[in-house]
């Protein structure tokens, strides 16, 4: 099936007046085109469960619709369906809003999307440089937690690692003191310990949030294409006006739960543009991971 236009929508996060604003009054979107949503349409926003059922509602009338799972929708989607009506805080609120057709339908997004007619991929968060290749939904509906998660980082990465790291574990006996310690790796007796244990994090690594250094370059930057122009969230550049452009990939979460922007990419047999729209307000200061 071919689509006019293919609109490609950044973090949403609850707003969901700018959403429809976007949507139905900048870019008159109809059935002959195809939405992409890249993830975390809930948390920290006012309308969250709104807005996925406002998404929900265009679908079942007939809107083409592809969603691609972000790191808050994955968290919300889990506690919903194993805190058992427990807990507090946000996600137990949007808990309580969801209903099983809402959760049923966030869980037919995907962990990232192949754009229909591009050389081009839409995930959340980005690509690890140490991927091959993408596996099948097949593929990754047969994997184990363990493997799955290690393609789940495509809904947080941010930077990875610039150099390779080697950590040595050394275990002694009770009384073995700092100074003896020092002394024994100066001369290399270290090596006569009881036990060590060596880990190595390779070059190009995932980096956790909040643990980059300056030598660990964002993913994006050191991107080579081989997954083709890759459109993505995750990372608020809360001080672009339009959308962050990289060589091989385009950065489209613009802070509009944070009182900036609202940005889609659009793609069309012509190329690409881009539609923006400023946030109505401020809804949130809590730039976290979730």
């Amino acid at each position: 099936m071919t689509f006019d236009r293919i609109i490609i929508v950044g973090d949403t996060h609850g707003c969901l007046d700018e959403l429809v604003q976007l949507l139905d009054e900048k870019l008159c979107i109809t059935h002959d085109d195809l939405l992409i949503t890249a993830g975390d349409l809930l948390d920290k926003g006012p309308f969250g469960p709104e807005l996925v059922q406002e998404l929900r509602r265009r679908v079942e009338a007939g809107q083409p619709f592809m969603g691609v799972m972000g790191n808050h929708d994955w968290s919300n989607l889990q506690f919903a369906r194993h805190s058992k009506g427990k807990g507090t805080g946000e996600k137990a609120e949007n808990a309580a809003k969801l209903t099983e057709e809402d959760l049923q339908f966030l869980e037919t997004f995907k962990l990232w999307v192949k754009v229909p007619g591009h050389d081009a991929l839409v995930v959340h968060a980005g690509v690890m440089p140490n991927w091959k290749r993408l596996p099948s939904d097949e593929e990754l509906a047969k994997m184990g937690k363990k493997e799955w998660s290690k393609w789940a980082r495509c809904m947080r990465v941010r930077h990875i690692l610039g150099e390779e790291i080697c950590k040595v574990t050394v275990e002694f006996e009770f009384g073995f003191n700092v100074a003896d310690l020092e002394d024994a790796l100066d001369d290399g007796s270290w090596v006569d310990f009881a036990e060590v244990r060596r880990s190595t994090r390779k070059l190009g690594s995932f980096v956790s949030f909040g643990e980059e250094r300056s030598i660990d370059p964002f993913w994006a930057d050191v991107y080579d294409g081989r997954f083709g122009h890759v459109f993505f969230g995750h990372n608020p550049w809360k001080k672009a006006k339009s959308p962050k452009q990289f060589p091989h990939a385009t950065g489209l979460d613009l802070g509009a739960v944070y009182g900036r922007f609202l940005a889609a990419a659009v793609l069309t047999e012509e190329g690409v543009t881009h539609t923006v729209i400023p946030a109505k307000q401020r809804y949130s200061d809590n730039f976290k991971e979730s």
